[in-house]
């Protein structure tokens, strides 16, 4: 599971999370044409996320962005298919769709607002990597995320939807529970997400230095636990 950066023909998403997984192969690297199962299971293998929030996550994808057609057994594929059937797939550009049903929003922490984008805004990243740099921060911490987000939001003059703002809590509140460091003493709202980590994930779409030797989270994340950290992005806002 080597990184390989995306060629310009690649499908990729405005999402770190499933470019890594696809940078590195744990999904189709060209990102197209991805199955509701082959996502769900890179989501937990990956990521460490309990079934119901992969299966959660992935079902909001697919809802909202995936293709469902019929296809017609061929003469390459008639050993595996001997009649038409249904396929349910999603390339990850399909996830940069706009519109009221649809996951992608405005004030994101890195893309640019109003328009389809599936690989961050410069300045925008190099923003949240200096305040995450900043002597004050030193890395991100679940509040910083929330901050960053409500300044976001802030400079749109105008409140997101319920669901986009929804989606945009969600976000920060996932990536603050899985790339955040560890600490021995317990302190859980002081965990913080290093400045390399972010720029790791965020800026190159890989998976951070480590990942497997100790950054990756050690419990498994679960459906209820997000949903605390969802609301605690609210109340900071």
């Amino acid at each position: 599971h080597n990184f390989i950066r995306a060629d310009p023909m690649d499908s990729r998403a405005p999402c770190p999370a499933l470019n890594a997984l696809a940078n590195q192969g744990y999904i189709s690297r060209n990102g197209k044409n991805i199955a509701f199962t082959d996502l769900v299971y890179a989501l937990r293998v990956v990521y460490n996320l309990s079934f119901p929030l992969a299966f959660f996550l992935t079902t909001a994808g697919f809802l909202t962005c995936a293709h469902l057609r019929l296809v017609f057994p061929n003469k390459q594929d008639t050993h595996k298919y001997l009649y038409p059937h249904l396929s349910w797939t999603l390339d990850l550009a399909d996830l940069a769709a706009r519109g009221p049903t649809k996951i992608t929003h405005d004030a994101s922490l890195v893309h640019l607002d109003s328009k389809p984008s599936t690989s961050p805004d410069p300045k925008l990243l190099t923003a949240l990597l200096q305040y995450a740099a900043s002597p004050s921060a030193q890395g991100l911490a679940l509040k910083d995320l929330a901050h960053i987000h409500s300044m976001r939001e802030a400079s749109l003059g105008y409140r997101l939807c319920a669901l986009h703002e929804q989606v945009a809590e969600g976000e920060c509140g996932l990536m603050w529970g899985i790339m955040r460091c560890k600490l021995a003493d317990g302190r859980e709202n002081e965990r913080r997400i290093p400045r390399e980590r972010l720029e790791q994930w965020l800026g190159e779409e890989r998976l951070p230095d480590g990942w497997w030797n100790g950054v990756r989270p050690d419990k498994e994340v679960g459906l209820v636990q997000a949903r605390m950290w969802v609301k605690e992005v609210g109340r900071d806002i």
